[in-house]
């Protein structure tokens, strides 16, 4: 009986020891080396001194804890309710359509995550021509132009009846383009676009080549219709846009009709540009007379007055400057503004033709209003002019322009 008993004593002993290290492990604050314990027969414990850890030595571990994880010691778990370190916030589940994210951020627009009752969407990109506009369904009015949706969006500005505005239902309002005149517009073909149907950008009916490259900057070289002095109808024109920045408005006169067609002096032909609202050609500079020059010897615009000569040197050889006074002249001069004032141009604006003189010419024999001979180059430079008394040099082809356009 004696010695039962000595052995149930054992075993409790072993029993409370097992529950005392049980209760060790669970205890936050408890600690055991990582070395193996065993209780022998007579209750004393033993360890396995290779999995024993020196003094002073730490080991790490994780505790997983619900969603959360955390390291030794106490560090922050996103998920379990306790903001803590770095993050924002913690409600404790794994939503992302809350105030706080699963990754304890604050819920923001933009973030990709839609936020019920509070945002209508997000989209988390920072596109505001698409269907969501600062997590807000796009709608008319909010100034953004929805893509394939709206044709504009001015805000609060959307207004009925504005010309070039934005309608209460994002779609244009009067405009350039429409198709009706309307506003300033003198014209609407229903193309805002740069055309040489007569009406060019902003809708207008230009009065000349000039008109045309201030209101179409972009505008290049080539026939355009235009209307000079406020003619009802269009008159077609070449137009060069290059030449001294572009501008120069030309236009071919052809009056020979058959054999017995007269050829005009310097005021019958000017009689005849003015049919057309035009002058007779002054030539300003060297780069607006070699561009004279080259429309003259190019087929590009057919003739008006009845002739059928589209290209001939001939449209250069009378020109609108004659001299102030008959018998006075500047002999052997350069033939330009500049070096010879006794000459004028018919529309008394600039004229140029050499910055070097021709001797003997243009001669004192002279007439008034009357043109000289001009023969030219190849390269639309002079080659040579001639003065001459009475009615001095008649032709039947000459180039008309619109005196607006100076270098």
């Amino acid at each position: 009986m004696l010695r039962r008993s000595m052995a149930l004593d054992v075993s409790l002993s072993r029993a409370a020891r097992a529950i005392v290290a049980l209760l060790l492990l669970g205890c936050p604050g408890g600690h055991i080396d990582d070395a193996t314990s065993e209780v022998d027969a007579s209750g004393s414990t033993t360890a396995d001194s290779s999995s024993s850890t020196s003094e002073g030595s730490s080991s790490s571990a994780t505790t997983t804890i619900g969603e959360g994880t955390m390291s030794e010691g106490g560090g922050a778990v996103c998920g379990d309710g306790i903001v803590e370190g770095a993050e924002a916030c913690d409600d404790g589940n794994s939503r992302d359509d809350d105030a706080c994210l699963s990754n304890c951020e604050l819920a923001v627009c933009g973030d990709g995550a839609l936020q019920v009752g509070v945002e209508a969407c997000d989209d988390g990109n920072e596109v505001d021509e698409d269907d969501c506009v600062g997590c807000a369904l796009a709608s008319c009015g909010d100034g953004f132009v929805l893509a394939g949706v709206e044709e504009c969006d001015a805000g609060r500005a959307n207004a009925w009846g504005v010309y070039d505005g934005c309608t209460p239902w994002c779609t244009r309002g009067p405009r350039c383009g429409d198709g009706v005149v309307q506003g300033d517009e003198s014209c609407d073909d229903g193309d805002d676009g740069d055309n040489t149907d007569g009406c060019v950008d902003g809708c207008v009916k230009p009065i000349s080549c000039k008109h045309v490259k201030d209101v179409a900057p972009g505008a290049n070289t080539g026939t355009y219709l235009i209307f000079p002095w406020g003619d009802p109808e269009p008159t077609p024109v070449w137009c060069e846009m290059v030449a001294d920045g572009g501008g120069y408005t030309f236009f071919k006169v052809d009056v020979e009709k058959d054999q017995s067609s007269p050829p005009l002096t310097l005021l019958l032909a000017e009689a005849e540009c003015q049919k057309y609202g035009l002058h007779l050609l002054t030539t300003r500079s060297p780069a607006h007379a070699a561009a004279a020059y080259a429309f003259a010897t190019s087929v590009n615009l057919q003739p008006a007055s009845g002739g059928k000569v589209w290209a001939d040197p001939g449209y250069m050889s009378i020109l609108g400057i004659f001299p102030k006074e008959t018998g006075k002249s500047c002999v052997g001069e350069p033939l330009n503004s500049t070096s010879c004032a006794a000459w004028r141009s018919i529309d008394l604006g600039p004229y140029w033709v050499s910055d070097v003189g021709v001797p003997g010419e243009p001669a004192v024999t002279n007439c008034y209003k009357c043109s000289m001979y001009y023969d030219w180059k190849s390269d639309g430079t002079i080659n040579k002019y001639v003065a001459l008394p009475f009615n001095g040099f008649t032709s039947h082809r000459f180039i008309c322009e619109v005196g607006d356009k100076l270098p």
